[in-house]
Order: structure tokens, then sequence, then C-alpha cells
């Protein structure tokens, strides 16, 4: 066989995406907390971009800049870009509107159609190339953005953050990438995941092996434990990884509760390990971290303020946005059209027009993330009427795809818009994620039938869990047997087993252990 060398090119087709479009999918999914950073850190380098809070005044009222106040504007472009014409011929006022049917045709990973942007902003590109030509990178004049994006996330991470550059180094195929990501908004503070498959194969409407193949990926992420599914598991993803760890010791695991009662014998004894051994694996077992997720940071209720409000108008609810969590962006076009007529060099015509453009952009996504937020949020609340009236024990049931469909958006702009925001409703203040819940499922009805629970969904069914058992009494422990008939009585059909599991995902022990508990209790006072 002869070995030789030869050069060869060759041509194929990639799709690309800009700096600026990866921009817009990040600033979709932010909070206004991170949102808000990223603005202070872009205007703290750019000469063109000012920030205010509110109604703040960052400019006196007879400037000319071009500027994006995200409050009463951005509701009126939303009910623009709701009947936006799709022939292209729309006024002005419907550019918000080709912005998003834009950017959502991204997410789609499908042509721009008749939503184009500028030339030189166009996000996707189809191009062919030889291969000598690939390290060429088009959008540089916004690498200085995408750094200052890369900083604010450095500088306060959030465990999410840290999840997601994990699964860039990784680079899934497309598919399971966009599960993934999806999937990361649905971790507790702790880091587990307490939905069941078949709740959040429902909710994001995918296949039971392509959650499975993303929860495989997602599992082996840093920190380890996360995705855990209970306690027992999140150790058990934590024990696979220390250092000469003995898997005959993970049977441990099986009886934390012997552990918990200090009966050390008897553990020693079920688990097969002599007292060295089990000292051992008790060491182990101690260097673990139950809740993997805590050393990170997490926009909490407490200090993240409602980006969307939610108020009963007449018959019907209004839908608005927090003005007092949204920042007052400016471009200041008039410096920028008053320094392009002075004399310099290329090089520095270049630097700064890149700097008006990078404002121009995020301005842009700016208020693009408002108006997809409004309306997305506005299709959620025509759906979920009966929640703002009753409460959680009321949610109907709602995926991803049924608002996509409404709204003729693709599934994963959803997925972002929904992502780590809040929603202030008279029901309270709730992340809007939460507004999604698969149907009940596995359930029949009191005649036997499905049809019977009422709409039932499966956050409903959980909250109303979590009443009956918050209203017992230490004389009257309710077990898992007479919920099932409680809510048997209120037209929900539900199996046991399926009381028990949302039990466990509310993180409430069982009757007996609850009763244990009181009688302990009892005795202490």
């Amino acid at each position: 066989m002869r070995i030789s060398q030869r050069m060869q090119a060759k041509q194929s087709q990639k799709l690309h995406m800009s700096p600026q479009v990866q921009q817009s999918i990040l600033v979709l999914q932010m909070n206004n907390l991170e949102l808000a950073e990223l603005l202070q850190a872009e205007a703290e380098k750019n000469p063109f971009l000012e920030i205010g809070e509110g109604d703040e005044r960052v400019a006196s009222p007879d400037e000319t800049e071009a500027s994006v106040n995200l409050s009463s504007e951005v509701a009126a472009s939303a009910d623009m870009g709701a009947g936006a014409s799709s022939d292209g011929s729309g006024s002005d006022g419907d550019a918000g509107a080709g912005d998003l049917a834009t950017l959502d045709d991204v997410m789609a990973r499908g042509h721009l159609g008749d939503a184009t942007l500028e030339a030189e902003d166009e996000g996707w590109r189809e191009e062919s190339r030889s291969d000598a030509t690939e390290f060429l990178s088009a959008g540089s004049e916004t690498q200085a953005t995408s750094q200052i994006i890369e900083e604010v996330v450095a500088e306060d991470e959030t465990l999410a953050d840290y999840l997601r550059m994990q699964l860039v180094d990784l680079s899934p195929e497309a598919g399971l990438r966009e599960v993934c990501l999806a999937l990361v908004g649905w971790i507790d503070e702790d880091g587990y995941l307490r939905e069941d498959d078949t709740e959040i194969c429902d909710s994001l409407d995918i296949a039971p092996a392509l959650l499975e193949d993303a929860l495989r990926l997602l599992r082996g992420l840093n920190p380890a434990g996360i995705f855990a599914r209970n306690l027992r598991d999140c150790l058990g993803l934590q024990w696979q990884r220390l250092p000469d760890h003995d898997p005959a010791q993970h049977v441990l695991l099986d009886h934390l509760d012997l552990l918990a009662r200090g009966k050390l014998d008897q553990l020693s004894e079920v688990c097969g390990l002599n007292k060295a051994e089990l000292s051992r694996a008790l060491r182990d077992l101690q260097s673990l971290n139950p809740r993997p997720a805590a050393e990170f940071t997490r926009a909490s209720v407490g200090t993240q303020a409602p980006e969307i409000l939610v108020r009963r108008d007449g018959d019907s609810w209004q839908v608005s946005l927090n003005d007092d969590a949204l920042p007052r962006i400016l471009v200041l076009e008039r410096d920028w059209e008053e320094m392009a007529k002075r004399p310099m060099s290329d090089a520095d015509r270049r630097f700064l027009a890149s700097n008006v453009q990078s404002a121009r952009w995020l301005a842009r996504a700016t208020q693009q993330r408002a108006i997809t937020m409004l309306r997305v949020t506005q299709a959620v609340v025509d759906r979920q009427n009966a929640f703002l009236r009753d409460g959680q024990r009321a949610l109907e049931p709602m995926v991803l795809r049924e608002i996509a469909d409404i709204l003729d958006l693709h599934e994963s702009t959803i997925s972002r818009t929904v992502a780590n925001k809040l929603i202030d409703t008279p029901a309270g203040i709730f992340a809007l994620k939460d507004l999604f819940s698969a149907a009940l499922s596995g359930a029949a009805g009191v005649d036997g039938s499905a049809a019977q629970n009422n709409g039932a969904s499966a956050a409903g069914v959980k909250a109303r869990i979590r009443a009956l058992i918050d209203d017992e009494t230490p004389d009257r422990i309710i077990s898992d047997d007479m919920i099932v008939e409680t809510l048997k009585g209120e037209g929900i059909g539900v199996a046991r087993r399926t009381v028990a599991k949302y039990r466990e995902s509310l993180n409430i022990p069982s009757s007996v252990i609850r009763r244990r508990a009181n009688r302990i209790h009892g005795l202490i006072k």
C-alpha cells in the first residue's frame, strides 16, 4: 500500500449562526436581573448605548436618540406582531414582528422566508465554502458584545449558566441539545429533577427514548449528582465518581433509613459489610453532597422582580410588562451621526460603526424579548383562566406545543421565553414555566374512564395533594389511600401509586413517617 500526501478541496453546506442571533437567543431566555447585568456591562463599553431604570430619563426631552422603553410601546408592537401581514408589506411598526419571525425561524433551524433583516445583519447564512476557509468567522464586529455576555455569566454564575456552557462544549446534535436546554429549567433549587418521565415527555412533546438520551447526557455533567430523581439517586451518581469506589458498598444507599436511625449493627448485617468496610463506606458517604446545586447562585422569587403582571380587567385578564423591572435603552444615534461627519481613520470609523450596530442589535433583541413575553403570556393566560381565578389546584393541562401552535412559533421559542421568568398573578407569584403541566397520566375516572378527570393536570393534582396534607391534624394523618378517595369524590380518578409518586416529588414523607414525627413532637413538648 502506497502512502502519500495530497491536497484536496471539497464543498459542503453548513448553517452558521452569527453573534447577533446568538445574542438574541441568549437575551430571550434571561430573567430581568441577568438582562440588567448584560445591558449595564455593554453600556460601560459601548459609547452609543445608555441604560436607565424604569421611568428614569437618561436623555433630555429634546434629544433625538432612538430609544426603546419596554412598556406600553412593546405592548403595541406585540399587537402588531400578532396581526402582521405575511407578505412583508406592513408599516414600520411591524418591524418588531419581523424580527420575532426571524428569530423563531432561526430556532426552528429553518429559512428566513419573508422576515428578513438588513444584509449585513443576516443571522443565519447557508454557504458553500471549502474546508480551507472554514476558520474564517462572520460577524467579527460584534466580538466585544459576545465577550461581554461571557463576562456577565462568569461574574455571577448560576447553575443554569454552568450547565449550558458544558452542553456547548459537548456539542450534542440539535434535537438532543434542545431537549437538554429545556430540561435545565426543570431542576429544583437542590439540583433534582422531580417530575416523572411521563410528565416531562408530555410537556415537551418528545419521545421517551429522546428523554432517556438527554438525561444520560445531563446526569454526566458537573456538579456530580445533578439531575438526580431523589436522594439515593443523587448520592449514587456521586459515589460512582469517587476514586477507588467499591460498587459493593452502594447497597448502603438502599438502607439509608437504618443509618438515619443509628442502627449501625443492623446496617452492617443487611449490607454484608464488616465494620472496616462499613466505616469506609460511611466516610465516602459523608463526603457526598445531598444538594449539588447549593453552591451556585440562583435568582429567587425573593430577589427577582416579576417580569410580567396579570390583572383582571372586567371579564378578561390584562397582561403587561413590569415597568419597574425593565430598563430603558437609548441608542445614541445623533452622537453617531455627528461623529461620522468628522474626519477619522478607517479603523476608527469601523470601530465606531461596530459599536453603534452592536447597540442597535442589543436594543432590538431586548424589544423582541419583551414582545415575545407578552404574546406568550397572553396565550397562556387565555388558557389558564381557571388557575387565575381559583389558584394552582385549578391549573389545566397545557404543554409548550399548544402555545407554539397558537402563536405559530417554534416550540423552542416558547421554552426559552418561559425560562427563568416570573409572573405576578392574583393567585400569587409563579415561575412562568410552572403554568405548563401535562395532563394527569395513567388515571381512570370515577367510572373508569379518563374523561372523568375534569381536565385535571398533574401540577393541579399535586397542589391538591399538598393542600390536603397541609390541612391534616396530628390526630388525623391522611394516608395515600384516603387522598385517592378524596380525589375520586372530586371527580379525579388517580391510582394510589400515582399519589405516592406525586407526594414524593413534593418532598412530603409518607403518612407513617408523618405520624411518627407527630408522636415524637408530642413527646418533646
